[in-house]
Formats: C-alpha cells, structure tokens, sequence
C-alpha cells in the first residue's frame, strides 16, 4: 500500500512540473493542485489526500497500523488509487494539455 502511494505521489507531481503548475509543499497538496487544474476531481482529490495521510502513516507508525483497518482499506478504497492513476494518465497524455 505504502508502494502504491507513493506511485499515486509521484505521478502526480511528474504531472504537475510537466505542465508547470505550482509546487505544492506537501504530499497531501499535491492532489489539491491537480484537483484546482482540473486534472482530478475534487472529490477524488479529497480522497487521495486521505491516501497521502495514509502513507504518513504507513511509514512513521507501521508498529501501530490495526490491521483489520488495513483489510478494510484495501478491499473497500484500492478502488480509489485504480482511479487516479487512470486519470492522471488520461491527463498526461492529453495533446491539449
């Protein structure tokens, strides 16, 4: 989880130097920036950013993670990184960009 994250993460900052769009400051930012080009939905952009924290998460208190929380995350939102990696490379491979 904390892989695909990071993949979601880093696509999505690929993107926004790309078109030159501005740099956000965090991980969580980063979806907002692409939501406010409209290169994801608001909605979906809200999600990612719980993503992001996820990550946070994920990599700083891995010892506390509960994992039937993890269960839970993975078989109702994986749905959600599916999502956005699809848009992002809608996005990016738009001629009109």
């Amino acid at each position: 989880m904390h892989l695909a994250v990071e993949c979601a993460i880093d696509l999505a900052n690929h993107l926004i130097a790309d078109r030159g769009w501005r740099m956000p400051t965090t991980n969580r930012e980063t979806f907002q920036v692409l939501a406010e080009n409209g290169a994801l939905p608001e909605d979906l952009a809200q999600r990612m950013k719980g993503w992001a924290g996820f990550r946070n998460i994920l990599v700083h208190l891995y010892m506390e993670i509960d994992q039937d929380t993890v269960f839970d995350i993975l078989t109702r939102d994986l749905h959600e990184l599916r999502a956005c990696a699809a848009r992002l490379a809608e996005v990016a491979f738009d001629e009109e960009g």
